[in-house]
C-alpha cells in the first residue's frame, strides 16, 4: 500500500512540474517577444546612428529578458504548485 502512495505522489508532483514549467513559458512568452521586436528596432536604430555603442543596446535587452524570466515565477510563487492534490492532509 505505501509503494502505491508513494507512486501517486511521485506522479502528481511531476505533473505539477510539467504544469508549472507551461504556465511559466506562456507568462514568459509576452516578454520574449516584446523584448526581441523592441530589441531588433533599437539595433536597427542603433547601426543607422553614430556615436552610439551597440552595447548599450544588448545590457538594456538582456536586462529585459532577465526581469521578464524571473518575474511571472515571484508574482504567483506556489499558486499553481499543486501541493493540495500531491500531498492531501
Amino acid at each position: 500500500m505505501e509503494n502505491s502512495a508513494r507512486y501517486w505522489q511521485s506522479a502528481a508532483r511531476r505533473l505539477a512540474q510539467f504544469v508549472n514549467l507551461g504556465w511559466w513559458l506562456e507568462s514568459w512568452l509576452t516578454w520574449v517577444v516584446s523584448a526581441g521586436l523592441a530589441g531588433a528596432v533599437a539595433i536597427l536604430l542603433v547601426r543607422w546612428m553614430e556615436g552610439v555603442e551597440l552595447r548599450w543596446v544588448w545590457a538594456a535587452l538582456g536586462g529585459v529578458l532577465v526581469t521578464g524570466a524571473l518575474w511571472p515565477g515571484g508574482r504567483c510563487e506556489g499558486s499553481l504548485s499543486l501541493r493540495s492534490f500531491a500531498h492531501p492532509s
